[in-house]
């Protein structure tokens, strides 16, 4: 019976200790340099403020944005002006920023699907590599999930192998996307 009481015990214990990022920082919201996280009770709140860059003379702005995220983040991370956030199953939002004087135009944004060996996208590869995921599984269709790429020519937000009842949810949300005026 002990045994019994202590194996229950136990399993709840692990079952429990599973969080999300967004738990830990509901009503404490986290400002670094470079961004500004709020955990809300409905969405995660984000305002990015990339560094910089210059290169031969010539300075590149990046872009500051801001953008609400569903309810469920797991872990998320920058890389240049790659911004990934990712929720349970491997679903991956990735918005890829440009700078601001880049000589890419912008347009209405569109939304499409997003074939991995139509679109492949480096940076996505190279977060699934360091999540340490099976590479197979990258290039893997499945049912029930979709990938989907919305972008205005600028800037893009793919929404990667996304259950489908959640592809509502995560559309939703990467309509919120926004541009935030710079400071110079």
């Amino acid at each position: 019976m002990k045994k019994i009481f202590l194996f229950y015990f136990l399993l709840i214990v692990i079952v429990s200790c599973k969080t999300t990022i967004d738990k830990e920082y509901l009503s404490s919201p986290s400002k670094n340099k470079g961004y500004y996280f709020l955990a809300t009770a409905t969405y995660n709140y984000f305002e990015f403020y990339p560094t910089d860059a210059s290169a031969d003379r010539n300075s590149y702005y990046s872009t500051n944005f801001k953008f609400r995220a569903p309810k469920g983040l797991i872990w998320w991370k920058q890389s240049g002006n790659n911004f990934f956030f990712e929720y349970d199953y491997k679903q991956i939002i990735l918005i890829k920023t440009s700078f601001i004087n880049s000589k890419s135009k912008e347009e209405d944004w569109k939304l499409k699907d997003f074939d991995i060996e139509e679109n492949f996208s480096e940076s996505l590869f190279q977060y699934w590599r360091e999540r340490e995921f099976s590479e197979n599984s990258f290039f893997k269709k499945r049912k029930n999930r979709k990938s989907v790429i919305y972008s205005n020519g600028k800037h893009e937000i793919i929404l990667f192998n996304i259950k489908q009842k959640n592809l509502e949810q995560f559309l939703y949300y990467s309509l919120s996307f926004e541009e935030m005026p710079r400071k110079f």
